[in-house]
């Protein structure tokens, strides 16, 4: 099973530069900008008591949606769709709200949508913080009737932006999330279409940025594989030192379960 080791690190709005370009000087490479839609579901009802809809999970790869079973019967956790977008896929600037606008090609519009899963992580003192995690591409149809026909209900939704960097098996990621206009207003669906980017809000008002450095492994229970991996991501940890402190996050700071509904 896939597992995911990590540390992360605070980062203001005003530092952001600097430290882009120290990064750009250790991975040796320009950064990636990432900007990522989130739609964030929960289970309508307890595991035990919920069962899939005939053909619902059809169009999400085989191997990981029996994994996806498994894990839905022990526990209750928020599950989210994701997408990764570019500026194009934000609605125009308002000088631009009349001009004429391309017809959208629905086929094109639900590529590249994946489930993804984030367990609890792993409790403990660790000198990194390590978690399972599941990432499903949605090979065909529509994510969100996917999630509905499953029995998920949709919460919210949220854009993650920011810079990306690849150095060695670690990616290093200074990312912030976005908000939608009108956060209160309730929705039982997400947006049909995305509002302009600059209309978005950080959540953080302060604009700062996390980063968060990780690395992924495909076999957690070899003891050699994740000691690897953690070498690694401390020594970057000793490399950046006196620029960010580098730290494991408090456990249930990235608590993905649901409480139960009493009842």
């Amino acid at each position: 099973m896939p597992h995911e080791l990590l540390l992360f690190a605070q980062l203001p709005n005003s530092r952001l530069e600097q430290l882009l370009n120290i990064v750009a000087g250790i991975a040796g490479a320009q950064p990636q900008r990432v900007i990522e839609r989130h739609v964030v579901y929960r289970p309508q009802r307890d595991p035990l008591q919920r069962q899939y809809a005939v053909g619902a999970s059809q169009n999400v790869q085989t191997t990981q949606r029996a994994t996806s079973r498994e894990q839905l019967s022990k526990d209750m956790f928020y599950w989210q769709t994701v997408k990764e977008l570019d500026d194009a896929d934000f609605g125009p600037a308002a000088s631009k709200e009349h001009a004429p606008k391309e017809k959208a090609n629905p086929d094109a519009e639900r590529k590249g949508w994946a489930i993804q899963f984030q367990d609890i992580p792993e409790a403990g003192q660790r000198p990194v913080t390590t978690r399972w995690v599941q990432t499903t591409d949605v090979v065909a149809g529509d994510p969100h009737a996917h999630m509905k026909a499953t029995m998920y209900n949709y919460v919210s939704e949220y854009v993650d932006e920011g810079f990306q960097f690849v150095h060695k098996n670690a990616t290093i990621l200074l990312h912030r999330i976005l908000r939608f206009p009108n956060p209160e207003q309730s929705r039982d669906s997400p947006l049909e279409s995305l509002p302009p980017f600059k209309d978005l809000e950080p959540l953080d008002k302060s604009g700062a940025y996390v980063v968060q450095v990780s690395i992924k492994i495909q076999d957690n229970y070899k003891p050699e594989t994740r000691e690897k991996a953690q070498a690694e991501l401390l020594a970057l940890k000793g490399t950046l030192k006196g620029v960010i402190d580098l730290e494991p996050a408090e456990r249930l700071a990235l608590d993905t379960r649901v409480k139960a509904r009493p009842g």
